[in-house]
């Protein structure tokens, strides 16, 4: 096992740590009790990067604190988390010949995403990939999110000068969606590259 230092956390924090060695691990804490945790494939700029995972675990502490956690090898895979990827195919088979539970979508045959728990609970579109309703407290409020791509003329540190006419983007020339949603966490990736 190897020791993991979360530092400077608030009441119900959660910490990342990225691992290169296997899938087969849980997380301790310093009296020997499990914690939350989840295993969560790397994403990195909306990519996924297969030479890493990330092990993602929740820690209860007060501000200016520290507490050690260990990763102790297991049998079988861990608490792995399950990923939707709508658009995307490239890494699926690698990511479930790593132990991941998969599922492929096109835009067509894609229903909204949710995520969220108790307090909190978002609705993203997923044709659009942007956010459609929030949920908190039992109020549900609508969103609705334009996109404006511009260039910049003279910008510099402190100035901003966007060069004229904007021009509204109502749909991405490629969108690409992996949601990942585990026992600690969820949350969506959304790729928008416009041309």
């Amino acid at each position: 096992s190897s020791g993991i230092n979360a530092e400077y956390g608030d009441s119900n924090s959660v910490a990342v740590v990225a691992i290169k060695s296997h899938l087969n691990v849980e997380v301790i804490d310093m009296q020997g009790l499990r914690v939350p945790y989840q295993i969560e494939p790397a994403l990195e700029n909306g990519e996924l990067t297969f030479s890493s995972k990330f092990v993602v675990f929740q820690t209860t502490m007060p501000p200016v604190s520290m507490n050690r956690y260990s990763l102790k090898s297991i049998e079988g895979n861990g608490n792995m988390a399950s990923v939707h990827m709508i658009k995307r195919v490239v890494g699926s088979g690698d990511l479930k010949r790593m132990g991941f539970d998969v599922q492929n979508s096109n835009e067509g045959d894609c229903s909204d995403i949710e995520l969220g728990g108790e307090k909190l609970k978002v609705v993203l579109d997923c044709k659009s990939g942007r956010l459609k309703s929030m949920t908190r407290d039992d109020v549900t409020l609508a969103v609705e999110q334009e996109i404006v791509l511009y260039g910049s003329g003279q910008s510099g540190a402190y100035l901003f000068l966007p060069r004229y006419p904007t021009t509204l983007q109502t749909a991405a020339t490629r969108l690409e969606i992996t949601v990942v949603q585990g026992e600690v966490r969820h949350r969506a990736v959304v790729v928008l590259p416009f041309q």
